[in-house]
């Protein structure tokens, strides 16, 4: 049983296929194995190489060791050998290795962030050099000559200062601005000094820190952005506006064999579209370049003839028409007259056709307006009597009663509304009291 656990446990479980035979192992095959508690007390060494590898001799000599150890068997400590580094003596590294740096036809890349690759984030402004100014003349931020004598301060080395100071109080005191909490001292920020600062920057941690706390206030001198914490564990930036350059949720695709496909199609789509680019910008550069070397031709041509007109000119030479201008400048040459055709030969055969002014008057009179509108009249009146004859031959023996409105019949009088009813036998009408 502990080695069926064993081997199940060892074995990665599959989707069983129809199309592939599973392999049958009976229990002659399998080999004799510790029981599952020595398996479990048993160190499992992390190698750090691949599998394949593994089978190297010194690499299993440390395995066997490291399990045996684990067990409390004393076993002698085994190791990889390797090559002993020695240092050689004369010899010239500067010779074989020169110090000669080529550009690369790609962009140099590198692993810095931005931040690492600008300096210091602090921006001097207007009145941070009007205190530079005073500084390096020995005043004080309130106008009074210093006392120690000290060099000239650099903007580089105020930046840096300037800069130890904001982070140093923003890492100590990060809520300052809304508790109005009073600025760390200057022995504080000197004691939380996490990176050291140049030489020349401290020796004016002292000057400038009065300057720094006139100027301090409750607010930051440097403007910063509110960006998300690192941790993503945590989710209270989520629901922050401010927050900003937040971190994309890249949801991992599926690798498939279709999505494989479609991204070397992509691929080779990518590598012949650039192949082109670079087609074209070959031939551009072999139509500049020989766009170029017309250009040099023109020039020598023109030169040469600018030596052969003063050469002209000296021996007295002119041309046949008595400038030598056309020599500086291609002239077209003049095209050779055609040849005259005899007058008969010249004109070819045409037909004649008979303009509009040579036609003869009509032999009818054309016919007159009033004549067309009386036709047209008669003929509107013909089709209508027609129309009338041929109504009359579909409504014979037929009646038509929708030429008078519908109206219902009058209503019976009712007979018993001239009857009353009489009273019955022994009632009278009520007789009025007698007079007095």
């Amino acid at each position: 049983m502990s080695t069926r656990a064993n081997t199940n446990r060892q074995v990665r479980q599959r989707k069983l296929n129809p199309k592939q035979g599973l392999r049958i192992i009976r229990e002659s095959d399998i080999e004799e194995q510790a029981d599952d508690d020595v398996q479990k007390h048993l160190h499992h060494v992390e190698t750090g190489v691949e599998k394949g590898e593994e089978i190297e001799y010194h690499l299993q000599a440390i395995i066997n060791a490291s399990n045996a150890a684990a067990l409390g068997a004393k076993i002698k400590t085994s190791y990889i050998p390797t090559p002993e580094a020695v240092r050689v003596k004369g010899l010239k590294y500067d010779e074989l290795y020169p110090r000669v740096f080529k550009e690369p036809a790609t962009y140099i890349r590198f692993s810095s962030t931005v931040e690492d690759c600008i300096g210091v984030p602090y921006c001097m402004n207007d009145e941070d050099a009007e205190f530079l100014a005073r500084l390096n003349d020995g005043k004080e931020v309130d106008g009074r000559d210093r006392k120690d004598k000290l060099s000239q301060c650099s903007e580089d080395t105020f930046e840096e200062v300037m800069n130890f100071f904001e982070e140093t109080s923003a890492r100590l005191q990060p809520f300052a601005n809304v508790d109005s909490a009073p600025l760390p001292t200057l022995d504080e920020l000197e004691r939380s000094m996490e990176e050291g600062i140049s030489a020349d920057a401290y020796q004016y941690l002292k000057p400038i820190y009065k300057y720094w706390i006139v100027r301090k206030g409750s607010r930051p001198l440097m403007p910063t952005i509110k960006v998300r914490v690192l941790d993503t564990a945590a989710e209270a930036d989520d629901a922050d506006p401010y927050v900003c350059f937040r971190r994309r949720e890249v949801r991992q695709t599926r690798k498939t064999r279709g999505r494989d496909a479609q991204v070397v199609e992509k691929l080779k789509k990518l590598r012949l579209e650039l192949e082109q680019a670079r087609s074209l910008v070959s031939l551009v550069v072999d139509r500049e370049r020989l766009n170029k070397e017309n250009l040099e031709v023109s020039h020598r041509v023109f030169e040469q003839r600018k030596q052969l007109k003063e050469v002209k000119v000296a021996k007295g030479i002119t041309g046949d028409k008595g400038d030598d201008e056309e020599l500086l400048v291609n002239q077209k040459p003049a095209g050779k007259p055609k040849a005259r055709q005899d007058s008969a030969q010249q004109r070819p055969t045409t037909i004649r056709i008979r303009s509009v002014g040579e036609r003869t008057a009509p032999d009818v009179d054309l016919p007159l307006l009033e004549d067309w509108r009386a036709e047209a009249e008669a003929f509107v009146n013909n089709t209508i009597e027609n129309r009338k004859e041929q109504h009359a031959k579909w409504n014979q023996h037929w009646v038509d009663d929708t030429k008078y409105p519908i109206t219902p019949p009058l209503e019976e009088p009712d007979p018993m509304l001239k009857w009353a009813q009489l009273p019955p036998e022994g009632f009278q009408y009520p007789t009025p009291p007698p007079s007095l």
